[in-house]
């Protein structure tokens, strides 16, 4: 990873090379150095889409869930995915739009894949180059979100879940992929059922992705779950403590 520049070492209150990081700390320690955009390695192997070291990290278990510092991705990423350079809309880019804080690296993968698949689909979806970025971005997801046991605990800093991305995204390639991993769609945690339902519905008009009733239909049946649970939450009585004589 020859890009990298430095990560801060908190302990010493300096910067160190990723080249003596890599060879001198264990596996599980790697996930506690920040760069100057608050990145970890794993945020990097992501970002530039480097199948081999992320496979490689996953071999050594290194945490996929560790969060960003904050919320900005550095204008390199969309430089090395760029065909016309573009330095002024990079600063546009460079945050993810619906969260404030920072993100983990599959979150990170989520939208960026995201970005992609929506600038191939402008460029009219036959672009070489952009059908390359997005397989890119797929595979990795593939890879991570496969590895990784998707809960409801899998959140970025901002307590939105892998699920919550998807519907934010408007990506029906997401949302069936997360679907597949979380059938019942219970890994939900700031989006509600009935929000995606709607999501859903907007999708079929404005994208013209044609029907998306299997979703839908389980999306019911979890709206028709939580409904009943908040009932039975409302009518359970508990027994009163009876008064000490």
């Amino acid at each position: 990873m020859d890009y990298l520049d430095k990560f801060f070492d908190k302990d010493y209150l300096m910067h160190t090379p990723v080249s003596f990081l890599l060879q001198n700390k264990k596996a599980e320690e790697l996930c506690n150095f920040y760069d100057d955009h608050g990145w970890t390695i794993m945020h990097y192997a992501v970002g530039y889409g480097e199948i081999s070291k992320i496979t490689e990290f996953l071999h050594f278990n290194l945490d996929f869930n560790k969060n960003s510092e904050r919320n900005i991705i550095p204008e390199d990423i969309f430089i090395i995915n760029d065909k016309k350079k573009n330095p002024e809309k990079y600063l546009i880019l460079n945050k993810i739009p619906f969260i404030q804080k920072g993100f983990t690296p599959i979150h990170l993968a989520i939208y960026l894949y995201n970005h992609y698949s929506n600038i191939n689909k402008l460029n009219g979806g036959s672009d070489f180059f952009y059908n390359n970025i997005v397989d890119k971005y797929q595979k990795i997801l593939n890879l991570l979100l496969t590895k990784e046991r998707v809960s409801s605990n899998n959140l970025d800093a901002n307590g939105k879940s892998y699920l919550d991305y998807a519907f934010l995204t408007e990506n029906i390639a997401i949302i069936e992929l997360m679907h597949m991993l979380d059938p019942t769609f219970d890994t939900f945690k700031q989006v509600k059922t009935t929000t995606a339902k709607k999501i859903l519905e907007v999708m079929e008009i404005k994208h013209k992705e044609g029907s998306h009733d299997y979703l839908i239909k389980q999306l019911d049946t979890k709206i028709l779950e939580n409904s009943l649970q908040q009932k039975l939450a409302k009518n359970h009585t508990y027994p009163q403590k009876l008064n000490k004589i």
